[in-house]
């Protein structure tokens, strides 16, 4: 990503946030780049964790909530939406189809753990791709890349 674009990410599930400081430090290099990173995480600790490692970035807001609500709320659009939430087939294809609906119109959304181990991630992502005539590209072992194809 060319330093001098600005660019928005919606990232849902913030973890512990080291998928959040990646992308601040090597793709929202442009001054007024932002990352708003929603999640609830349910391991005691990790929100706190992630709050105070986040701190001292000032391209990043994070919200200690559900992420659907919070782009509800916000109703912005973004060039790239990381989705890293619940690895369930349901909330993963719910989140998915939700946040679609903020995406630009030449934005991408990144799945993390689109592996083996969550076969629940892959069958949702396998759908949403196949219901909205979308295109798939792998980024890495455990991460795929999904963008609107020549019909959306």
């Amino acid at each position: 990503i060319d330093p001098n674009t600005q660019i928005t990410i919606f990232e849902l599930g913030t973890g512990i946030g080291s998928g959040t400081v990646w992308m601040s430090e090597n793709l929202c290099l442009h001054p007024n780049s932002v990352i708003h990173s929603a999640g609830i995480d349910p391991k005691p600790g990790i929100d706190n964790y992630a709050k105070n490692r986040l701190e001292k970035y000032d391209n990043v807001v994070f919200y200690n909530e559900y992420g659907n609500a919070v782009i509800k709320r916000l109703e912005l659009m973004y060039d790239m939406i990381y989705i890293d939430g619940t690895h369930t087939y349901l909330a993963t294809l719910n989140h998915a189809k939700i946040l679609l609906k903020y995406l630009k119109e030449d934005g991408i959304i990144v799945f993390d753990d689109y592996e083996d181990k969550w076969p629940e991630v892959i069958q949702a992502v396998n759908e949403f791709v196949k219901m909205y005539k979308l295109k798939l590209e792998f980024i890495s072992n455990t991460q795929v890349l999904v963008k609107r194809g020549d019909n959306n």
